[in-house]
């Protein structure tokens, strides 16, 4: 029961503490960091006149997210005793440090709160995962032949996260298409090359079903038709 208690007390203070840096947060800003910046910052950083494209007139205690590289360097700044420049109001030096801890509690606090999720992940297209193989692995074959089409979203797009589906099926196939790619650029030293043998018959017309694509040679290479020559595998 004691141990019960003592967990209660210190989840309470847990909340409560939390609860307390929202409220600290603000009366820092209202006592330090707001007449600092009135005093010292706005004349040369407001809507009007952004000095080095920067504006501070718009800060608040809330801390947000997008602020912190803002608050970040105006804490170095004032901490280098950068600013305000030489021939401005010079704050004291308890001034300056009353905002530097104030900033630097601050951004500890504003750090450690939850960041909200910017949308989850998806798969690769077919497109997508044959064009990674080949900058990846600089292959040519196409693995992805054996993948069913990506299906079409209401917009007319192949990469909507709603209908990049992964069934365990098609992480399957991702997979066993990664294996045959890697087995096809790593070179085992220690297994023997697989020898092929090719029979080249020539002859008018002799191909009847010839290749569509032009082969392209060197210069002052002669290059026979298509149709005249035909590529038989032996073994």
């Amino acid at each position: 029961m004691i141990k019960f208690s003592s967990m209660i007390t210190f989840l309470f203070l847990t909340v409560e503490l939390h609860a307390a840096q929202p409220t600290a947060m603000e009366s820092g800003f209202q006592k330090h960091a707001a007449p600092f910046l009135k005093q010292y910052c706005i004349q040369c950083h407001n809507a009007e006149k952004m000095n080095s494209g920067i504006r501070v007139d718009q800060l608040t205690a809330g801390f947000a997210d997008n602020e912190i590289r803002l608050w970040d360097a105006i804490l170095h700044q004032v901490k280098d005793e950068a600013m305000p420049p030489k021939g401005k109001a010079q704050p004291t030096k308890a001034e300056r440090q009353h905002l530097i801890s104030w900033i630097k509690s601050s951004t500890d606090i504003a750090r450690l709160r939850p960041t909200p999720k910017n949308g989850g992940a998806r798969r690769l297209t077919v497109a997508q995962y044959k064009n990674t193989l080949r900058e990846l692995l600089k292959i040519e074959d196409n693995f992805t032949d054996i993948l069913p089409p990506d299906a079409v979203s209401r917009d007319g797009f192949l990469n909507n996260q709603a209908t990049l589906q992964l069934s365990p099926l098609l992480l399957e196939s991702y997979f066993e298409i990664a294996e045959k790619a890697l087995k096809e650029c790593i070179v085992d030293v220690n297994s023997k090359p697989i020898i092929q043998s090719f029979r080249i018959d020539l002859g008018s017309a002799i191909n009847n079903k010839p290749c569509p694509d032009q082969l392209i040679l060197g210069a002052n290479s002669l290059l026979l038709n298509n149709k005249d020559f035909k590529v038989t595998q032996t073994t």
